[in-house]
Order: C-alpha cells, then sequence, then structure tokens
C-alpha cells in the first residue's frame, strides 16, 4: 500500500506533466512520453522519488550542488527563464527544508541573471566564507568552465571542496553519444554550454546524489532512457543538419530522472513533495516569489525559450506559473490538514 507522499506526488507528476502549449518537436506529445518512459524505468511518481532520496539523504550544514545553464548565443546570451527559477526554487527548499548550503552552478556569462534569480527567492549569494558561517539564508555561486579539459578538472576541485551531499541538474543540456550538446531542434550548441556532465559523472562515481529535471531528452538525465529516446526516431536519433549524426538525446544519466512539461515545474513538484514530507508549507515557494524570480532574471538578461526577453517560461506566461505554485500550495496544504471528521 502506497503512503501519503507517494499519493501526493502521483498527482504533482500528472500536474507538471500538463502541457498548456503545443510542442514543435518531430515527435507528438513528446513531453508525455518522455515522463511514460522515465516512469517505466523507475517505478513510482517521479516527484516522490527524488523528494524522498533528498529527504533521507540532505542533513543541515550539508553542501548541495544545483545545476542549470542551458542556452546559445545570441538569442540566449545571460540563459533562458527555463531553468534558472527551478535552482532559485529548490536552493531556498534546501535552505527551509534542511538548512542546507546551496550552491549554485552555471558558466560565467549566465551567473548574474542566475544570482539574481536566486536572491528574489531569499536567497544571499555571498563567498563561501560567509556562507560557511551562517546557519541560513544563503547560497555560493561557482562559476563552471565551458572549456572540456578544464571542466574535468573543475569537477573534481568542486567536490573535493565542498563535499556535496547531491547534485540536481535542472534543464541542463547533456552530450549525446558523440560528445555533442544540442538544442531540441538539433542545432549544436556545445561551445555555448558548460560541460557539467563531468560533474554529474564524478559525483556518480563517488555515490553522491545525482537528479536530473528535463523536459525535452536532450537534458542531463535523460541518459537513463537513452536507448529508448533513441529507438523513438526523429530528433532524438537523428539531429541533421548537424554533421554528428547522433541525435539529441543524452547520454548522462542521473540517480533520478525527473521529467516534466516544463523543467522548472519539475522541480516545483519536489519542493512540494519535500515541503509535505518535512510538514512545512513555507518550504514550497509562493506566487509572490515566482514573480519575483521571473521579473529579476528577465531583467537581468534571461529569454524564453522562444528567444525574446519576456515574462515567460517556455511559452507559459508569469500568470500561468503563479497559478501553477497557487495550485501546488492548495495541494500541500491539503495534504498537512487535520480535517474535521464529516458528520454525514
Amino acid at each position: 500500500m502506497r503512503n501519503m507522499s507517494e499519493i501526493l506526488g502521483e498527482y504533482l507528476d500528472r500536474l507538471v506533466t500538463t502541457s498548456i502549449i503545443t510542442r514543435s518537436y518531430s515527435t507528438k506529445a513528446a513531453h508525455l512520453i518522455l515522463y511514460e518512459l522515465a516512469r517505466k524505468k523507475q517505478g513510482a511518481p517521479l516527484t516522490y522519488l527524488a523528494a524522498r532520496r533528498l529527504v533521507d539523504s540532505v542533513k543541515k550544514g550539508d553542501f548541495v550542488f544545483l545545476i542549470t545553464g542551458a542556452g546559445l548565443k545570441p538569442y540566449l546570451w545571460a540563459g533562458e527563464t527555463d531553468g534558472p527559477l527551478g535552482v532559485a526554487s529548490l536552493g531556498r527548499m534546501f535552505d527551509w527544508a534542511f538548512r542546507a548550503k546551496p550552491v549554485i552552478i552555471t558558466d560565467q556569462e549566465k551567473m548574474d541573471a542566475l544570482v539574481a534569480t536566486c536572491n528574489a527567492a531569499d536567497l544571499a549569494v555571498q563567498p563561501e566564507e560567509w556562507v560557511r558561517k551562517r546557519e541560513y539564508g544563503a547560497a555560493v555561486a561557482e562559476p563552471f568552465p565551458l572549456n572540456d579539459e578544464m571542466a574535468k578538472e573543475a569537477a573534481e576541485k568542486l567536490i573535493e571542496k565542498y563535499n556535496p551531499t547531491a547534485m540536481i541538474a535542472i534543464e541542463m543540456t547533456g552530450i549525446n553519444a558523440q560528445g555533442v550538446m544540442h538544442s531540441m531542434n538539433g542545432v549544436d550548441i556545445t561551445q555555448y554550454v558548460a560541460k557539467v556532465h563531468h560533474l554529474i559523472n564524478a559525483a556518480r562515481t563517488k555515490g553522491i546524489l545525482t537528479i536530473g529535471i528535463g523536459d525535452g531528452g536532450n537534458e542531463i538525465g535523460f541518459g537513463m532512457i537513452h536507448d529508448e529516446l533513441h529507438a523513438l526516431g526523429g530528433r532524438f536519433s537523428d539531429c541533421s543538419p548537424c554533421p554528428c549524426k547522433g541525435g539529441v538525446a543524452t547520454i548522462v544519466a542521473t540517480d533520478v530522472l525527473v521529467a516534466a512539461a516544463v523543467s522548472n515545474w519539475g522541480a516545483y513538484g519536489i519542493e512540494a513533495c519535500v515541503s509535505a514530507m518535512v510538514e512545512n508549507l513555507d518550504v514550497m515557494h509562493n506566487e509572490t516569489i515566482e514573480r519575483r524570480m521571473l521579473e529579476a532574471g528577465v531583467d537581468r538578461g534571461l529569454g524564453s525559450g522562444f528567444g525574446r526577453q519576456m515574462l515567460d517560461v517556455d511559452g507559459t506566461t508569469l500568470e500561468a506559473n503563479q497559478a501553477l505554485v497557487t495550485v501546488i500550495r492548495e495541494m500541500v496544504k491539503n495534504f498537512l490538514k487535520k480535517r474535521e471528521a464529516r458528520a454525514f
């Protein structure tokens, strides 16, 4: 018999995989197919699985790595709105739920917008020495290299420096079997994206919990179902006109994979499950924080996934994202509420 947290995760999975826009991918209903494949592989609600592993692993004072940074020049110079809000909301969650210390990671050019987004989520991004002295309310920023060889070295150094308990990659492009990173349209974006797969792979060899959150199959985490994606055909197996011909599906796997209609929403589902498990609604961010995060990020250059600098996440408006947060908070609130016995 499933426990109540798992049942909540079931409903959250359904909510965060509900698309309200028409995807342009060659495979119809791609995000639902991704979810079904990930669910079959893991056997339980994905938001619940991620939350359960985090609650069982993360303790007060632990460092946790939160990674994002999809995007390419010239359209998404500072990154896209999908990803940074997920990082900021989960960073806030780790602080409120565990008094853990987030380390936010992206490449140098995208860091300013990510820091602004985290500041808007009640996190003071400060130098490491001050974050180590604080009990709560702060995060560290660590830029990560675009260069492959530098990234290998940086991965080992960062793990040694912080000894993280967990790593979560959100809307973070991973390499395919040919070592190339792609947009969902098959554009080679390798030169524009931090090579954080070295960080994830190093973490897995050291037994550090890794979680991938994505919505397209090209993001870190989907390596768990690479063969299944490749078998679907379309862009997953053939990225033409990109000459690598390896498809957009990544080979970079994580311990837990959360597939969602919008990557930020997958993060919000985990946030909600953790909020319920630790029995504290304040762990889940609210509509005001959602607005503040999106406005702060866009003001610093974040763009919609469609390439315009606007208050939009993958084609969903600010109001739609606030409404989603409202519904999620209501679900958690009712999960935690002690109900009066019905008299009839």
